[in-house]
């Protein structure tokens, strides 16, 4: 797990690094452009199923449940619940550092806020990701439903905050990256 943290540590800081000197901006065009030519009627509605995933209110919905399921009882809904609460804390302020300006035009949904990182990036990492790394709580079938579920919902919650015009990629890789840094970290801290 500690090799999997230096990963997310070198992955967020090279990220932040290479946005602070503008030298991602044509790589996030292209990638946003490959997204955002894909749009349909149908693919915005399950994208704004996802973000909406990763909104506050489900995220909090989310740690409510699995503080309530006794399965769960062991250290999963603290790992989530914490990370979930660092990483809303933490997403704006890294916006405030970064003070990245959000994509321009063929938004779907506005924010107001800065960019980087994303914010429900960053809260689906730490949520999920904590599910992830705790899922030895579940019985076995459940356990790899789990997992899968908690995969796909990190990744289409990134992908749907491109695919609705108001983060780059790299927003959403340091989102991903900083949230598996929380969820990693507070795992250590409660397993040991």
């Amino acid at each position: 797990m500690i090799i999997l943290l230096a990963i997310f540590s070198i992955i967020f800081v090279f990220t932040l690094y290479f946005v602070q000197s503008n030298k991602t901006i044509k790589f996030d065009l292209k990638v946003s452009e490959a997204i955002l030519s894909r749009r349909s009627s149908r693919l915005t509605n399950i994208m704004l199923f996802f973000t909406n995933l990763g909104k506050g209110k489900s995220i909090l919905f989310i740690c409510f449940l699995l503080f309530a399921i006794p399965a769960t009882g062991t250290t999963l809904p603290e790992v989530s619940g914490i990370g979930a609460f660092i990483a809303f804390i933490s997403s704006n302020s890294l916006k405030v550092i970064a003070k990245r300006v959000r994509p321009e035009g063929n938004r779907l949904v506005e924010e107001n806020n800065f960019s980087f990182p994303s914010a429900h990036a960053l809260a689906a990492a730490a949520l999920y990701g904590g599910i992830v790394l705790n899922a030895s709580v579940f019985c076995d079938p459940l356990k790899i439903v789990m997992v899968i579920l908690s995969l796909l919902f990190i990744f289409f919650i990134g992908i749907s905050r491109i695919y609705l015009g108001v983060h780059f990629f790299t927003d959403v890789i340091g989102g991903w990256s900083f949230g598996g840094i929380i969820s990693i970290i507070l795992t250590l801290i409660f397993k040991s």
